[in-house]
């Protein structure tokens, strides 16, 4: 996770730097075409770092629910829920 937050870092970096203070595109040099391309392609690898971060997190945090989950059996002619096993559920 630490190379993600340093490409992330890298990537908004990028990004913010081939944009101005007003939120417009800098024209250096008659090369506004390839100021554009690199700011759209470091925005690019911002959203794909930042997807990349929520997928594994929800991957997670979604298998320490199936494992909380393995622990409760449900009856369903008492309506009730009980835990067996290791597994507990957590809350964070």
């Amino acid at each position: 996770s630490t190379g993600a937050k340093t490409n992330a870092d890298l990537s908004a970096a990028v990004a913010l730097k081939a944009m101005t203070k007003g939120g417009k595109f800098s024209n250096a040099a008659n090369e506004e075409g390839a100021v554009k391309a690199a700011a759209v392609s470091a925005v690019n690898k911002v959203l794909g770092v930042l997807d990349f971060i929520i997928r594994k997190t929800v991957s997670s945090n979604l298998d320490k629910i199936r494992e909380a989950v393995k622990g409760i059996k449900y009856s369903e002619s008492t309506g009730e829920a009980t835990e067996s096993g290791d597994a507990q559920p957590t809350t964070k």
